[in-house]
């Protein structure tokens, strides 16, 4: 089964922010926080000293959007078995950065979750390893070859 993606510009998300830019092109930052003198306190949180930028959806909205208004219901997922190309390829096709990982027997209900980014840090740790063995491979056998007389 071969997968196509359909380049960025013409998936939904690229119309909408598209769309979106073209609303707001010629708007500045300035104009907002003076129309809006309390938004940075609606698109921040502060804790433990630390001020923390978050969604930029206002705080009136986000208590009226739940979990299920966005989520996806592609039912894309993870099987422990499977091999971390296979599942770097399905980040790819499915655009999301983490799959949840359930087996076979009972496919509805999640063990697990991997992570895109998990998956590129098992790969470099995988990777790094792979040069360490090599490295004291060839330092073993360049010891142990005979020295010749001078």
């Amino acid at each position: 089964m071969k997968t196509t993606i359909k380049p960025l510009t013409q998936r939904p998300a690229w119309r909408a922010l598209a769309a979106h830019h073209k609303r707001i092109q010629n708007l500045h930052l300035r104009k907002l926080f003076a129309d809006d003198p309390q938004r940075g306190k609606q698109m921040a949180v502060e804790a433990a000293g630390l001020y923390l930028a978050i969604h930029r959806v206002a705080e009136t909205e986000r208590q009226n959007v739940q979990v299920k208004d966005i989520m996806s219901r592609d039912g894309s997922t993870a099987y422990p078995d499977e091999d971390l190309f296979t599942i770097l390829k399905r980040f790819a096709a499915k655009d999301v950065g983490n799959l949840p990982v359930v087996t076979r027997e009972k496919p509805d209900r999640p063990i697990g979750l991997i992570t895109r980014s998990g998956l590129w840090a098992a790969l470099e740790t995988a990777k790094e390893e792979r040069a360490g063995r090599l490295a004291r491979t060839k330092a073993e056998a360049q010891s142990s070859e005979p020295s010749l007389p001078v």
